[in-house]
């Protein structure tokens, strides 16, 4: 048996290159006890641990986060008058916000938005309800006929018509409200009217429909200086007894005329 392993064992080394005596020397002295032992090479010495670097422990505690209420929870009372914007709420919530308090600005919408302070437009006075003419003259009201259709009065129609609006024929009792007519029928391009005076039947005196009367100057201003027969009045004894203004009749301007009552002409009527 040894020496079918010895065989083979110089077979194993004569295979590996070796020659027959030198494999044989070789098996020999694996088994010699007293063989010297082959120095060991020196040990190189192990490498210094490398220094380890320990992170600093996270705390497992999640951050401190602020849940603001929701929208709905809000009282109506606390912002009645600035709603809370939709997209603040949604920005509050997301995850970039979370862990910090994110103020919530108010919007007012353009409905509850003040209105600037206006100063009204000033308000006209009311007319008054009491005035009954088209013509107002000195606070006075007077009804211009010619301005509503009636020329064709004669003078007894014309005082019926004032007196039916509450009015009578007017009195030209003053050297303003004389010149004030005098150039309003001028200024109207109306040719005459009735005004509301009557001769004595001597023409020397006129008499108003508001009771008072005046001596006549024949020919003199606001009485023409021509007429049919001259200066006026110019109608006999009886005759032309209605006081009426001629607008440039007899080219003399806007004057004083005696005419017969039975003429037909618009008037004027004051309150």
């Amino acid at each position: 048996m040894r020496i079918s392993i010895l065989v083979l064992a110089v077979l194993l080394a004569g295979a590996n290159g070796q020659g027959f005596f030198s494999g044989l020397m070789s098996f020999v002295n694996r088994f010699n006890p007293f063989r010297p032992s082959r120095p060991q090479p020196p040990r190189r010495p192990a490498p210094p641990p490398a220094p380890s670097f320990s992170s600093p422990s996270i705390s497992s505690n999640p951050p401190p986060s602020f849940n603001p209420p929701p929208v709905s929870s809000i009282s109506a009372s606390s912002f009645s008058s600035a709603p809370v914007s939709s997209s603040s709420a949604s920005s509050s919530n997301s995850p970039a916000s979370s862990g910090s308090i994110q103020s919530q600005p108010l919007v007012i919408s353009p409905s509850q938005a003040p209105l600037p302070a206006t100063s009204s437009p000033p308000v006209p006075p009311p007319v008054s309800s009491s005035r009954r003419g088209n013509h107002q003259w000195a606070g006075g009201d007077y009804l211009l006929s010619w301005r509503e259709g009636q020329n064709g009065l004669s003078w007894g129609q014309a005082r019926q018509y004032c007196s039916s609006r509450g009015m009578r024929m007017i009195s030209m009792d003053s050297p303003a409200k004389v010149q004030h007519f005098l150039n309003q029928v001028v200024a109207d391009n109306a040719p005459y009217f009735w005004a509301g005076g009557r001769l004595s039947s001597d023409k020397r005196t006129l008499r108003w429909e508001n009771g008072r009367s005046e001596g006549i100057r024949k020919g003199q201003h606001p009485w023409s200086f021509t007429g049919s027969r001259g200066a006026q009045p110019d109608g006999g004894r009886g005759s032309e007894e209605c006081l009426a203004v001629l607008n440039n009749f007899y080219n003399d301007g806007s004057k004083f005329h005696d005419v017969g009552c039975s003429h037909r002409k618009p008037t004027v009527c004051e309150a």
